[in-house]
């Protein structure tokens, strides 16, 4: 069993680090995941979904610790992850950072530096901390006590609380998970490894590489030396908070070769065949994980329409 997490807490990365791992869906008008669709999107809740399922599992929660004496208890809020102003949701948002940067107004404005993550706007990106619970809140909750790390429970008794009421196994939290998903994670590990395995070898493509080749030989010509759009967009220089003229100067420099070189279309092209091939190895465990999040999702919409 995982570390318990509030419902409405916890999602997946969101640093150019992390893009391998993040499974990209279709966006607004503008957004490269509108143009450039991956098929692993099918398995994978939207930002709206996300929502309602954690929405749903907030209110278990609270009834779960309501029923061990918790009277009033409100969970931690659960935050919408979209759609936002711009049509796109949260999820989407992440989704954009698959490919690097490769909007020219952004990065004329903040260099590699997502306009989302500059303005706070995502809540996977910008959420606040869950609230401090008491230990007997934290055991109820979690089913482990709030100095320990979330252990499993299996072949341990099962923990009291002050009052005496019996700590259900995983606390509230998981019993709301198993209520909704019957346990198992709202995105799952399949979709998130399969999505990185995609990445990752598309990067070994001769496609790709030329394309990233063409790449590094126009940014020379602009004066950068880079083999790689991951190497300038995570170049240690540009950590600071705030993107400095050097970041948007390159920024904008890695934009429009990638432009010239037809990049993002040629590296999307391979990473959608690649997927593709991983879903026919696949079909049997992907086919059960779209009934999962589909039963999860009705489910979802039956306990929110309670309230």
């Amino acid at each position: 069993m995982k570390p318990a997490q509030e419902p409405g807490h916890g999602a997946p990365g969101t640093s150019a680090a992390n893009r391998a791992t993040n499974v990209p869906k279709s966006a607004a008008p503008g957004k490269v995941s509108a143009a450039f669709q991956l098929p692993l999107t099918a398995y994978r809740p939207t930002g709206a979904e996300y929502t309602r399922i954690e929405e749903a599992k907030a209110d278990l929660t609270r009834q779960c610790m309501e029923g061990l004496g918790f009277t009033g208890f409100q969970p931690a809020p659960v935050q919408s992850l979209g759609p936002g102003r711009d049509g796109a949701d949260a999820m989407e948002d992440l989704d954009d950072l698959r490919y690097g940067t490769y909007d020219s107004t952004q990065a004329a404005n903040n260099g590699y530096k997502p306009e989302f993550v500059v303005n706070r706007t995502n809540a996977f990106v910008d959420h606040p901390a869950p609230p401090d619970r008491s230990p007997d809140e934290w055991l109820a909750l979690t089913g482990t006590k709030k100095e320990r790390s979330d252990a499993p429970q299996s072949g341990l008794a099962a923990p009291r609380l002050k009052s005496g009421a019996t700590v259900p196994y995983g606390g509230c939290i998981y019993q709301s998970l198993q209520k909704v998903t019957g346990g198992k994670p709202v995105i799952a590990d399949l979709v998130i490894n399969l999505s990185g395995q995609s990445f990752k070898s598309s990067l070994e493509d001769r496609r790709v590489k030329g394309a990233f080749a063409d790449w590094s030989s126009c940014m020379k010509s602009k004066g950068y030396s880079y083999t790689d759009p991951m190497k300038a967009n995570d170049d240690p220089k540009f950590s600071a908070k705030n993107a400095t003229a050097a970041e948007i100067e390159t920024a904008k420099a890695d934009v429009a070769c990638k432009n010239k070189v037809d990049l993002i279309k040629t590296w999307n092209s391979v990473d959608v065949e690649i997927q593709k091939r991983l879903i026919q190895e696949h079909s049997a465990e992907l086919y059960q994980i779209k009934q999962d999040k589909d039963s999860a999702l009705k489910i979802a919409a039956s306990v929110n329409s309670r309230d």
